[in-house]
């Protein structure tokens, strides 16, 4: 194969001395390529590699290195990233844990090293040999502006169950108990509300008991609704 290949650079007329190099950058375009997925496409490879780079440069400027540093190489624990979709919204960044790195990276932050990007929670793996920290994208967090009731149950509708309510664009969970605590005006009641209304258009029936002391907006929500109030 490989006099091969130097016969059809020899016939693209390439000078002897230019014939290893041109060979030595293919096959460093092509292990890129492939360590960072490029088959899934530009946009997911380029934003691979600047994370991957990014955490490991504040790795090492943490001292997560290997003692042992010959000639400033240094060895950094493995990491892989994921991505659960093409959108590059969310996705996880996997982190080999040891002995040698397990009370360093239980306080480790990235969220420093990931640009654009939050990290919502980290955990081990169930393997127990990955700290794993899944991230979205801080674009996720714009809120959604929805002017109707109408806009707003088409939105809540999307993609989900009749037994399940969306809490947001990512966030949908099944119809059980649920708590909303907050301090006055951070939205408690407006949030019940469309909960409520998610409920009652769904294709399913279901019953809706209101309980409301005072009186307020989820007691006339009852009223207008024609539903059974509890005092």
């Amino acid at each position: 194969m490989y006099p091969l290949i130097v016969s059809y650079l020899k016939i693209l007329y390439l000078p002897e001395l230019l014939i290893f190099p041109f060979l030595m950058v293919c096959m460093l375009c092509f292990n890129w390529c492939v360590r960072n997925k490029i088959w899934r496409g530009l946009p997911y490879s380029l934003t691979t590699y600047f994370i991957m780079m990014n955490i490991r440069k504040q790795i090492k400027d943490a001292r997560f290195e290997n003692e042992k540093e010959f000639n400033g190489i240094v060895r950094l624990p493995k990491i892989k990233i994921t991505f659960d979709n093409r959108s590059l919204k969310t996705g996880k960044i996997f982190i080999r844990s040891s002995i040698q790195y397990d009370q360093r990276l239980e306080k480790l932050r990235l969220d420093s090293a990931l640009q654009n990007f939050i990290v919502e929670r980290q955990y081990l793996s169930d393997d127990r040999n990955w700290y794993v920290y899944e991230f979205i994208s801080g674009k996720s967090f714009i809120q959604e502006t929805l002017n109707t009731q109408s806009k707003f149950i088409v939105w809540a509708h999307q993609n989900i169950a009749d037994h399940h309510i969306r809490l947001d664009t990512r966030t949908v969970l099944p119809i059980h108990m649920l708590a909303v605590s907050g301090q006055t005006g951070s939205g408690k009641t407006m949030f019940l509300l469309s909960l409520c209304n998610q409920v009652l258009s769904k294709n399913s029936s279901h019953e809706l008991f209101v309980i409301d002391s005072k009186r307020a907006d989820l007691y006339q929500f009852a009223k207008s609704n024609i539903l059974l109030i509890l005092f």
